[in-house]
């Protein structure tokens, strides 16, 4: 599988509003130059590194992260799978992945992620590697707050990452392909929606936690949501974010 996300990235296919905020990684840190590194399993490695420095970045600080520009050079020396995106505090965002949605060897997708796409049609979606790099899933991007984040207890293939309603905040950062899957390249208010993704899929709430929680690395099943004390309710979302 050697070159295959380096094949398929895409810059220029990337939201404004992303390329703006200094949430940027490279993960998978290569042991050889243009091939990709895989975990025992076959999966990809996704450990996210510091784009500047080459250290491993850590989820809940934002010192380790870098500007998009950052992490394509380090992109571009051959030394990484690919480019992500940290979710984070302040940034309104909301993630959700689709794993494995498309027929087997086709570019159909399952119905049910048919279904979700339509709920999803008004923001920016791209194609994602999915855990092996085969590019069969989907991420899609909108503003909000998510009813509950984590995987989907009934719909393993679902994932929502970002901030949900009660304060808690993911622990997670996104592949970032630039391969746009939606009709738009803009990233929407997308509430209604998330509302009724909740209610159709039942994603589990996740459960508090009261103890405090240390900086962490993410690993390459991330998928725990941090509680976060709530002072004061989160700034409003842009309704919709338009590039130049």
């Amino acid at each position: 599988m050697s070159g295959n996300i380096v094949a398929h990235f895409n810059p220029n296919g990337i939201p404004e509003y992303l390329k703006q905020r200094p949430q940027w990684i490279v993960w998978g840190k290569r042991t050889r130059q243009y091939k990709d590194e895989l975990l025992k399993d076959g999966k990809l490695n996704r450990i996210p590194f510091e784009p500047r420095t080459g250290e491993v970045a850590k989820s809940n600080d934002p010192n380790s992260w870098g500007t998009i520009s950052d992490a394509i050079l380090a992109y571009q020396s051959a030394w990484y799978n690919g480019i992500g995106f940290m979710f984070a505090e302040n940034d309104g965002l909301v993630g959700i992945t689709l794993n494995h949605c498309f027929l087997v060897g086709t570019k159909t997708l399952i119905p049910e992620a048919k279904q979700i796409i339509a709920r999803f049609d008004a923001t920016f979606a791209e194609i994602s590697p999915s855990g092996d790099g085969s590019g069969d899933g989907l991420h899609i991007y909108c503003f909000g707050l998510a009813s509950h984040c984590g995987k989907s207890e009934y719909a393993p293939w679902l994932e929502l990452y970002g901030k949900d309603i009660t304060g808690h905040r993911s622990n997670r950062y996104f592949c970032v392909t630039g391969n746009r899957f939606s009709k738009t390249r803009e990233i929407t208010d997308c509430q209604a929606s998330l509302s009724w993704l909740h209610q159709t899929f039942k994603v589990p709430a996740t459960p508090a936690i009261t103890s405090p929680i240390p900086a962490t690395t993410i690993s390459n099943d991330s998928s725990s949501c941090l509680k976060k004390d709530v002072q004061s309710p989160p700034p409003p979302f842009p309704t919709t974010v338009r590039l130049a």
